[in-house]
């Protein structure tokens, strides 16, 4: 059953009249045509938040609306960006569907529409809108307007070992259910990238999607870089001159320092066995070409590339080398534009999640041991402990687990989701909320506690966080093997105000 749907508001002309003077704002709800969250709904209460974050502006009217009954009047300054939208459907005074806008501009005389998806609180439903093609191991990342890109993974098999591969490549789709590509919304220019699993994707500052490397057709790994943007023609560059094909390398985006606005390509296996790999790493640049980035000099597939918060240096962790699994933990210095190691892994570790956390950070949970068993540990790197950055141990997820997939929600929190546990694919998900290192500096506090779970068991499935906060996790693989639907968890949240509970 869907649980969620979209909900479209229209912002109506905002007049004032003197600067200063606070003006009228006409909001219309219209209904969509699957209206399943709102079936059992009483009333309906909006919130406008504005950029300063004072106290909301509120307005309730009952649900199911007579047709001249949709529109609301709030009083308030008009001008402004980053505004947002909170609409809440309840039923006995509690809410039983809940979303949120992305932030949005407002001008006086000026119309926006703004759409907010709305899902049965703290559960989640498939979007209005699935995949074109069921695909694991893919990447997922979510566009300045609120689309979402999917690249890559496997349509059959394993994404190391794929027996098909997902097709086509690039999805651009829109969770709110409009048309992806409009005049509003246009699409990526001509040009198809070819098929891959085992790849690197990241989201530059100004929206472009880079796309890395990976496992080909064939099985034979590649040496090259796409840049996609909506509305501009697709770039390839070929960096086979500049270093040898590789799949499975770590990947990330370089945020600051001589290198900004580059990739970094570390590691990776040149052959389909994935026995073969490099122990190189490349700051390659999005109109060709890049220089070796000096001071790695390990072997390592599998590896997480992780952007530091606040600056550009990347984390380096885990994956395997020539004896096996990791251990040794190595830094980009964006300051130096140099490689150097840091530490070690507590526990070594493979397929597992890394996502920074806001105090500089980075988290690192899951994946398998020597012997391919789940793991449950997780560990820390504190960039600021002497004497380059350690590995703290933190408190254990609830559920051992390889393949999973993570995301930062806005909260801080981490949200860790599926994988694979000691039976197989699994529903988990579970939430992470840091507190720093101890006072001892020899542990690192926070606990990880069990969220709202999946409808059915995945492993492989990608998850990024929309524009309105709401979670998207987009295939996967389960029993059957792989899926296409694209899920949202629509949740509160503590400062909207509507005292329901959160997950």
């Amino acid at each position: 059953m869907r649980h969620a749907l979209l909900l479209v508001v229209l912002l109506a002309s905002c007049t004032k009249h003197e600067p200063g003077e606070t003006g009228s704002l006409r909001l219309s709800i219209v209904q969509p045509a699957d209206a399943q969250p709102f079936a059992a709904a009483e009333q309906v209460e909006v919130r406008i938040v504005d950029p300063g974050r004072r106290a909301p502006f509120v307005q309730s009217m009952p649900w199911p609306p007579a047709a001249d009954d949709t529109l609301l009047d709030f009083l308030i300054s008009p001008e402004g960006s980053q505004w947002s939208l909170v609409v809440a459907a309840k039923a006995s005074g509690s809410v039983i569907a809940v979303g949120r806008s992305g932030p949005f501009d407002l001008q006086p005389g000026q119309d926006v529409t703004v759409p907010v998806f709305v899902g049965v609180v703290n559960s989640f439903g498939a979007a209005p809108v699935s995949l074109a093609q069921a695909r694991s191991g893919h990447t997922s990342l979510t566009l300045p307007d609120g689309r979402l890109v999917v690249v890559g993974g496997a349509a059959e098999g394993d994404p190391e070992a794929p027996t098909s591969f997902a097709s086509p490549v690039v999805e651009l789709i829109d969770p709110f259910g409009r048309t992806p590509c409009s005049s509003g919304l246009p699409c990526f220019g001509a040009g198809e990238v070819p098929p891959r699993t085992l790849h690197g994707a990241v989201l530059t500052d100004d929206g472009k999607v880079v796309i890395a490397g990976g496992l080909g057709e064939g099985n034979v790994p590649l040496a090259d870089l796409w840049v996609l943007e909506p509305g501009q023609p697709t770039v390839w560059r070929d960096l086979s001159s500049v270093m040898a094909p590789r799949a499975g390398a770590a990947v990330a985006l370089i945020g600051g320092g001589s290198y900004a606005g580059r990739v970094l390509v570390a590691g990776g296996c040149t052959d389909s066995s994935m026995t073969t790999c490099l122990e190189d790493a490349w700051a390659v640049k999005l109109e060709g070409g890049g220089d070796q980035v000096t001071g790695f000099g390990v072997v390592r597939f599998g590896a997480t590339a992780t952007p530091l918060p606040g600056h550009g240096d990347v984390l380096v962790a885990g994956g395997r080398d020539a004896a096996g699994l990791a251990s040794a933990v190595y830094l980009f210095d964006s300051a130096s534009g140099k490689m150097r190691p840091v530490d070690s892994l507590i526990t070594p570790r493979e397929r597992h999640v890394a996502v920074p956390l806001p105090d500089g950070s980075v988290l690192l949970a899951g994946g398998f041991d020597a012997a391919g068993a789940p793991l449950a540990s997780a560990e820390v790197y504190v960039p600021w402990l002497p004497p380059a950055g350690r590995m703290l141990p933190a408190v254990s997820l609830t559920v051992a687990r390889h393949g999973a997939a993570a995301v930062a929600l806005a909260d801080g929190s981490i949200v860790v989701v599926g994988g694979t546990d000691v039976t197989g694919a699994s529903p988990s998900v579970e939430r992470f909320v840091p507190q720093g290192p101890n006072a001892r500096a020899d542990a690192y506090q926070g606990a990880f506690s069990t969220f709202v779970a999946l409808p059915d068991a995945r492993t492989g499935a990608a998850v990024a966080l929309g524009v309105g906060d709401e979670l998207l996790v987009s295939g996967g693989r389960g029993a059957s093997g792989a899926v296409a639907d694209l899920l949202v968890l629509a949740r509160c949240l503590p400062d909207d105000g509507l005292g329901c509970p959160t997950p």
